[in-house]
């Protein structure tokens, strides 16, 4: 199989969740489901305002698919900061019949693991690359 294994493949209601370069993987898989028009969710976070990037590229998959969420969290803002402020673990929607691609840091890979796996999901629904 020439496959990797962090791929989404799934339907239904897809979470991803990314830290830092861990949005470039995550960025190949929004564009390919932006055009099936499934529903999905992005939460991308860094710790400073000015390490952001592609987040109007994020937005602008919008167009395409306008049920597409994408927030974005600062864990170190300035007082200037508008959105969400923290680590990403904080604003982590649970879903129980969603299925959760994490990428990004060790920490917040397994952070968010086991946060999903608390609230009820399996393994099976929680896909990652440490990044």
């Amino acid at each position: 199989d020439a496959k990797g294994r962090f791929v989404c493949d799934s339907v239904g209601t897809n979470y991803f969740i990314a830290t830092g370069t861990g949005l470039a993987p995550i960025m190949s898989m929004i564009s390919h489901l932006v055009e099936k028009n499934q529903p999905m969710a992005v939460l991308f976070g860094v710790r400073h305002a000015e390490d952001l990037f592609w987040v109007d590229r994020l937005q602008s998959f919008r167009v395409k698919n306008p049920g597409l969420l994408v927030q974005v969290a600062v864990s170190r803002p300035t007082n200037q900061w508008a959105e969400l402020r923290g680590r990403v673990s904080e604003h982590v929607t649970i879903d129980k019949e969603g299925q959760y691609y994490l990428c990004g840091s060790l920490e917040m890979v397994k952070g968010v693991r086991v946060i999903l796996l608390n609230a009820g999901l399996t393994a099976k629904q929680i896909h990652q690359e440490i990044y």
